[in-house]
């Protein structure tokens, strides 16, 4: 999260590198509260940051502030009175964290702030009172600093800004010894920012203090949701050291999760993460099986199944349960496109394998596999049975999913057994199941379903535009043209203008009377030149 140079966070002074905000970043307090023109001269330097001498601007800036303050024009305009304190005071704290001797001058900056947070406009009272509270933080004053940072009326700021004064509240209830209080603030700041990761850090640490693994397991899956895979795997082998009790046992999902999107390769594996899970094979159970079996995925060979089915055999223990078969599915999809890459196909396959069998919604997994026995078949399949052992598995779940009445798996199916059929150019007919054209036909159907079943069903325009490939490797062109139409139209609802392009631009390469039709003009109009 970015925020205004003047505007402090709790931790900057101690996390250097959550300090070093860009110099091009902007809030809208900033924006409010414009620098004298001696600071905006020569920029101070980014608190942390180490300097071999004070440069003189800071002194000049302090002077040209104070002239400010006593000069009568500026006496009558209380903002003018305001930015000129909220100035003197931020030089002060800069200053001092580059000059040690200067912290001597605190006082002069707390009351700089004060002065500001009485005269000035709303948004530059938040500032100063949220500034004067971590500066009350920082000279140890903790109690002042909460009452200082409960009266920020941040209504009118901006999420981010309302982050960073929720954060603050958070740092100063900390220290105040109140964790349940600073872990409702640090909960506010993630739900304004939640990509603010010194917050999810401090909460994460809160909740592991009082060992509510559930929460720690959200916060964490959370984090790599958001991306933030490498912090996640870091708190969470914090949690792991020693012999955490069974409960910690559920941190071991969002771990998994980060592996995924590292990804975590097996050498690495074996090399950083093997030393630290490795003695909880020691702990009661289900650590030790949790634990070998992630190492089974990673860094040990595994077998090429006859059935993917026969994956929960060597997964037993992460194939029990729903959200664990799906974390540990992720990965060994992940390790296998990383075997895939480093030319190992057959363990590549065997990945893609056990990935679908403990999870067969993995549609990513079993389409690798096919691309990959399709691909290498002379290698890894001379005789077909691994993909027609694949096409049949898919058959039969289709086949429960629509006894099931269970649409949204009957489209994802067809989906899948489209896409095989596509790559291998079997076309068929509308009513040979064993055809591309079958199945997208019937994706469509599905898809038309849904969204009569539910009026919110996002349009599906890709499934659309596979059936127009179909249709026009058939030679059925003015049915393909009305596949490319309802999929641009498609497009244009999901907000995706190249994707809209995209297929009028593939209507306009066939023979269809749809290309001159009006629907075809009024989406030409609609989406524009690229």
């Amino acid at each position: 999260m970015h925020t205004s140079p003047l505007l402090s966070l709790a931790l900057l002074a101690a996390t250097a590198a959550a300090a070093q905000q860009p110099a091009a970043t902007r809030s809208q307090v900033e924006k409010e509260v414009l620098p004298p023109a001696a600071l905006q001269a020569e920029k101070a330097p980014t608190l942390g940051t180490k300097v071999s001498k004070v440069p003189p601007s800071y002194a000049a800036v302090i002077a040209e502030t104070d002239r400010t303050l006593a000069d009568p024009g500026a006496q009558a305009d209380p903002a003018q009175r305001a930015t000129a304190s909220i100035h003197k005071a931020r030089a002060i704290e800069t200053w001092a964290s580059v000059d040690k001797a200067q912290a001597a001058r605190y006082p002069e900056a707390i009351q700089a702030y004060r002065a500001a947070a009485q005269v000035g406009t709303p948004a530059q009272r938040a500032l100063a009172q949220n500034n004067l509270g971590v500066l009350l933080l920082r000279v140890g004053n903790t109690r002042e600093a909460v009452a200082e940072l409960e009266k920020v009326d941040a209504a009118a700021a901006s999420p981010s800004e309302r982050a960073a004064y929720a954060f603050n509240r958070g740092r100063a209830l900390e220290a105040a010894n109140e964790p349940g209080r600073a872990l409702e603030q640090y909960q506010t700041a993630l739900a304004f920012a939640p990509g603010l990761q010194l917050a999810a850090e401090r909460a994460y640490l809160l909740l592991a203090s009082s060992a509510a693994w559930d929460r720690m397991t959200t916060l964490a899956s959370s984090l790599v949701a958001r991306g933030q895979a490498e912090t996640a795997a870091r708190l969470i082998r914090g949690s792991l050291q020693g012999s955490p009790p069974a409960g910690a046992v559920a941190l071991l999902v969002p771990l998994v999760q980060a592996y995924a999107l590292i990804p975590v390769s097996p050498a690495r594996f074996a090399a950083e993460e093997w030393p630290l899970l490795g003695p909880l094979q020691t702990q009661p159970a289900p650590w030790p099986a949790a634990v070998e079996e992630m190492r089974a995925a990673c860094s040990r060979p595994l077998r090429v199944l006859d059935e993917p089915r026969q994956a929960s055999e060597t997964f037993r223990y992460w194939a029990g349960d729903r959200a664990r078969a799906v974390a540990l599915s992720r990965l060994l999809k992940r390790i296998g496109d990383l075997r895939a890459r480093g030319d190992d196909r057959r363990q590549a396959l065997a990945c893609y394998q056990h990935a679908w069998g403990i999870d067969p919604e993995n549609t990513e997994a079993v389409l690798y596999m096919a691309t990959l026995l399709r691909d290498r078949g002379e290698l890894l399949d001379p005789e077909g049975k691994l993909l027609r052992s694949l096409v049949r598995n898919l058959f039969m779940e289709k086949g429960e999913a629509y006894a099931r009445n269970d649409l949204p798996n009957v489209l994802r199916l067809h989906t899948v057994l489209g896409t095989i059929f596509e790559q291998q150019q079997r076309w068929g007919t509308p009513d040979r199941p064993d055809s591309a054209l079958f199945q997208w036909t019937r994706a469509v159907r599905t898809a038309e379903q849904l969204r009569a079943r539910d009026k919110g069903y996002p349009p599906t325009p890709g499934v659309d535009v596979h059936l127009a490939t179909a249709l026009a490797a058939v030679h059925e062109e003015e049915r393909a043209g009305q596949s490319l139409l309802r999929a641009a139209e498609g497009f244009v609802l999901l907000r995706d203008r190249e994707g809209a392009r995209n297929a009028l631009r593939r209507l306009d390469a066939i023979p269809a009377s749809a290309r001159s039709s009006d629907r075809a003009r009024a989406l030409h109009e609609s989406v524009g030149p690229p």
